[in-house]
């Protein structure tokens, strides 16, 4: 629960009065619009609102369980990097996200993805290997986990 000293906005969510800090919001905006410019092809202007977005997260401490974001800012940066075909960069942002939120498999993908796209084969196939074992009981039909698999069976070759 927010403390009323914390700035914050108070909104209803299914008939109920929650307080939303301002912190939150402001970063929530960030990111969203960090992820409107990357769409647009703005990696410039995506980059330079994601580095304020993860500073002013990691303000905070690391998240307690779930995060509290619906997608964490360095995982964000991560996934925009990528986007902006800066896979060794991505690495980074997403080798932060693990270390804050560990085994969460947005990250784990991402890592993958970022390693692989940097030709690093080996952290490739330890952050695809440890998706596939996280998610083992997960339907086979997820587009992640076939290019995990994919990935496993090509690196074999």
């Amino acid at each position: 629960m927010s403390s009323p000293l914390i700035p914050g906005i108070t909104t209803s969510v299914n008939n109920r009065s929650i307080r939303v800090p301002l912190l939150l919001v402001s970063h929530m905006l960030m990111a969203a619009s960090a992820l409107l410019a990357s769409n647009k092809g703005d990696n410039a202007k995506a980059m330079e609102l994601m580095k304020k977005a993860t500073a002013l997260e990691e303000e905070g401490r690391p998240p307690y369980g779930p995060p509290i974001l619906i997608k964490p800012s360095h995982e964000l940066f991560g996934e925009i990097l990528l986007r902006a075909h800066k896979p060794a960069e991505a690495a980074e942002q997403f080798k932060v996200s693990l270390l804050r939120q560990p085994n969460r498999a947005r990250s784990l993908l991402g890592a993958a993805r970022a390693a692989a796209q940097s030709g690093n084969q080996l952290a490739a196939l330890t952050a695809y290997t440890t998706l596939l074992d996280q998610w083992k009981q997960a339907d086979t039909n997820i587009a992640e986990l076939r290019e995990a698999r994919d990935y496993l069976k090509q690196a074999k070759r």
